[in-house]
């Protein structure tokens, strides 16, 4: 992890997030984590997705905490029936859970909205992209 990355908070959505940033760029990335992931998860991606252009990487952190046990952090965008999954996939009973639409996922996905609308005003191009949830 990267904990000593300094944590903004985006002023509008109140996202926490960590950033890489290079000077005059005008590319802006937002990479969204995963279920049970955090900010710190894909933060690494910048160093390896090298491109000829300067671009500034934004990492968001989910709203919802999962606290995870041994210190570690972990959140996510809407929540997941962990429970109901691990019964069927236990008793092999095929279940369709994209049919689940809970409410946390509107309000995530109006919250990353505004961050990249808030952060990505001075930029040319804007890159989104994620992993599981994100």
């Amino acid at each position: 992890m990267h904990q000593n990355q300094k944590v903004y908070q985006e002023s509008v959505s109140k996202l926490k997030y960590i950033m890489h940033k290079n000077s005059g760029a005008k590319t802006a990335v937002f990479l969204i984590h995963g279920y049970g992931a955090s900010m710190y998860d894909l933060f690494d991606l910048h160093h390896v997705l090298k491109t000829d252009k300067k671009m500034d990487w934004y990492f968001p952190h989910g709203p919802i905490d999962l606290a995870m046990s041994f210190g570690m952090l972990a959140a996510a965008w809407f929540p997941i029936d962990m429970k109901e999954l691990e019964r069927c996939m236990s008793l092999g009973i095929h279940r369709r859970f994209d049919e689940l639409y809970p409410r946390e996922f509107e309000e995530s996905l109006e919250k990353c909205k505004v961050f990249i609308e808030n952060l990505a005003k001075d930029y040319d191009n804007v890159i989104i992209g994620g992993f599981s949830q994100g």
